[in-house]
């Protein structure tokens, strides 16, 4: 409560009164996913940081968002906590994010005696028990790379698989995703 406290009476001399105010800025944190904080007024020269509470949406359809960095006036890479946001002006923090689609590898043909590599999925072999086998990729500007073995071996002596699919559709490497895929 100001003092002395209004209405001011029982004066004996003159008195001055002041009110003091000090500044205040407002902070708005705005992202698509995810329970932003951080939001307020801040007294000026603050330093609050920013929040969401997830990094990564998975929407369960082949499609995710992955937080990436904060934008506007705000810092940093960590989806939990900005950097530190100076309160000299009003400011805006932004989470950025991305869209990933899902790309699951498959066989058909295959039977549970093939053995030996079957597909190599950015570089990684993988067998018959490994597929399907998924990977997110980024929209548009993403990529993964594979290829399918062309004769996979079997434990039953002889009997072999021949890959019949000369030319998979997407051809590899897998970019310019728009929609989940099936290769």
């Amino acid at each position: 409560a100001p003092s002395p406290v209004s209405p001011v009476t029982g004066l004996s001399a003159p008195v001055t009164v002041t009110g003091t105010y000090k500044t205040q800025y407002q902070l708005t944190v705005t992202s698509a996913f995810g329970t932003p904080s951080g939001d307020g007024w801040y007294d000026s020269g603050a330093t609050p940081t920013a929040g969401v509470s997830v990094g990564s949406i998975d929407h369960g359809n082949g499609t995710q968002h992955v937080f990436t960095s904060w934008g506007t006036d705000a810092s940093g890479t960590v989806y939990s906590a900005s950097n530190p946001i100076t309160m000299n002006a009003p400011k805006t923090a932004t989470a950025n994010w991305k869209t990933q689609f899902l790309v699951t590898f498959d066989q058909s043909g295959l039977s549970s005696d093939a053995s030996g590599a079957v597909a190599t999925v950015g570089g990684v072999a993988k067998v018959f028990g490994d597929l399907p086998f998924t990977v997110w990729v980024d929209a548009s500007s993403g990529s993964v790379t594979y290829g399918y073995t062309a004769t996979v071996s079997s434990s039953v002596t002889g009997k072999q698989y021949v890959l019949t699919t000369p030319a998979p559709s997407p051809v590899s490497p897998v970019t310019g995703l728009s929609a989940p895929v099936t290769v």
